[in-house]
């Protein structure tokens, strides 16, 4: 007589088995909106001039997402698609960093201008 315990094990098994296929077999068009938006948001903040390492590290992993898509291997689609949505944010806030660094080099410099301006080479000592 077949244990009853192994019975409920293995339906637990199979209800798993089940909700794991019907997470892979649905397309993860959402994760690759997301991924596209933030590759968009990293291209109008210059990330192409500041940070194109990480952003072309993006575009290149969304294309892989997108290959994956096509293959209907939306698990391996979906952690390609997250990993371009992290690299395309990294390329975002590396070019934020960027441009404040500038940002306060050139304001260093005004101020020094003013100083000099106003006290004179001697003020600057």
């Amino acid at each position: 007589m077949p244990d009853i315990r192994s019975n409920i094990g293995h339906a637990a098994l199979a209800v798993v088995m089940l909700t794991l296929a019907a997470c892979a077999s649905n397309p993860p068009v959402d994760v690759l909106q997301a991924a596209e938006a933030r590759i968009r948001s990293a291209q109008q903040a210059d990330a192409q001039r500041h940070s194109p390492e990480e952003l072309a590290r993006a575009e290149r992993l969304l294309a892989a997402a997108r290959l994956e898509m096509d293959e209907r291997n939306y698990a391996q689609a979906q952690r390609l698609a997250e990993r371009a949505e992290v690299e395309a944010e990294l390329a975002t806030i590396q070019t934020r960093r960027t441009l404040a660094r500038a940002e306060v080099q050139r304001k260093q410099d005004e101020n020094a201008e003013l100083r000099r301006q106003l006290l004179g080479p001697e003020g600057l000592r």
